[in-house]
């Protein structure tokens, strides 16, 4: 496929640290390593998204290495969460395609050009996503989670058990995050919003899911899932008690 065929590709990684160490500047610098490291043919921006660190990530830019120079940088004024990150992204992305990573997770080789053969294969999708690699502090693998690839397999998974989709190794059509709203700023589904909104997006909008893990999640003391792991609980409950009703209704 020639490149001037290929969809342009904004990838969006939101950032807040409290504290500069060395140790976030080198896991920053291999997430955006695993990014640069696609090789992908067509059209990609990387927006790193400052979300009002006390000491600005931008600065350490040297740091980062090479791939500092694929980076274009967005401040926020100060701290207001990932949801707010995200949609100030969303906003700011330059192409139709929206991409995800966290600042200590990676990608794995070819990731990309998987998700977007099956996107050009099929003009009905508009989300793909792939399996995960979760790892440790330091890189050692824990488990490994491959998802149902089919529409009706996610939302059997998405009634069922939970989130269907990694995040950070989502791409999905900018078009649909804006005709949504973005990610949801509602109290009821904190530190759930991604959660919160493929439960409207797949009762509208065709998913798929890569049958291969192909995304690599980084397990920490200081990740949303840990620190927040009861708020995440109950917000999940919420969701998919409200994914069941409208369910029971149809």
């Amino acid at each position: 496929m020639k490149t001037r065929d290929l969809p342009g590709i904004s990838v969006l990684l939101p950032v807040y640290f409290r504290h500069i160490s060395v140790e976030n500047i080198r896991l920053l610098r291999g997430s955006l390593e695993s990014v640069v490291g696609q090789r992908y043919s067509g059209p990609l921006e990387i927006l790193v998204i400052d979300d009002g660190s006390p000491c600005p990530v931008e600065s350490f830019a040297e740091d980062l290495g090479a791939v500092a120079k694929m980076v274009r940088w967005i401040r926020l004024p100060y701290n207001r969460g990932i949801v707010f990150a995200l949609n100030a992204g969303i906003e700011t992305a330059r192409h139709d395609f929206l991409a995800r990573i966290d600042a200590d997770d990676r990608w794995l080789p070819g990731k990309l050009d998987v998700q977007i053969e099956q996107l050009l294969a099929d003009p009905d999708l508009t989300l793909i996503a792939t399996g995960m690699t979760r790892v440790n502090a330091d890189g050692t693998v824990l488990d490994t989670h491959i998802r149902p690839g089919d529409w009706s397999g996610i939302l059997r998974f998405f009634i069922e058990q939970g989130c269907p989709f990694p995040h950070g190794s989502v791409i999905g059509k900018r078009q649909v995050y804006r005709i949504l709203g973005g990610y949801p700023h509602t109290a009821a589904v904190r530190h759930c919003e991604d959660y919160a909104l493929w439960e409207i997006w797949l009762r509208f909008f065709k998913p798929a899911m890569v049958e291969s893990a192909l995304y690599e999640y980084r397990v920490s003391g200081t990740s949303v899932s840990v620190e927040h792991s009861l708020q995440q609980f109950r917000a999940a409950e919420v969701i998919r008690r409200s994914a069941k009703d409208r369910k029971s209704v149809v």
